[in-house]
């Protein structure tokens, strides 16, 4: 199941100021446990989700409803370090 692809990740809500500076609203990685599955696909405390396989999510509610529906793929659209990348987690 895709959750589980994102388990070890808290996240919150961006703030009005963090999805600014993004220039889109989204979902802030705030920890990452080590060794845990979200950690072993690249993301980063700091990452801002912005969007799930091509879709704008702007709250942790909005990316669970996404990923509730999807299989073991996710292409997730970030922010880091003021930059846009494309991280692919299987």
């Amino acid at each position: 199941m895709a959750g589980t692809l994102l388990q070890g990740a808290k996240m919150s809500d961006a703030s009005a100021e963090e999805a600014q500076r993004a220039g889109a609203a989204g979902v802030v990685i705030e920890s990452i446990e080590p060794a845990s599955p979200a950690a072993r696909a690249g993301l980063r405390t700091g990452d801002m989700i912005v969007a799930v396989n091509r879709k704008p999510v702007s709250s942790v509610e909005d990316l669970r409803s996404t990923i509730a529906g999807q299989r073991a793929i996710l292409a997730l659209e970030l922010v880091r370090d003021g930059r846009r990348l494309l991280l692919v987690v299987r």
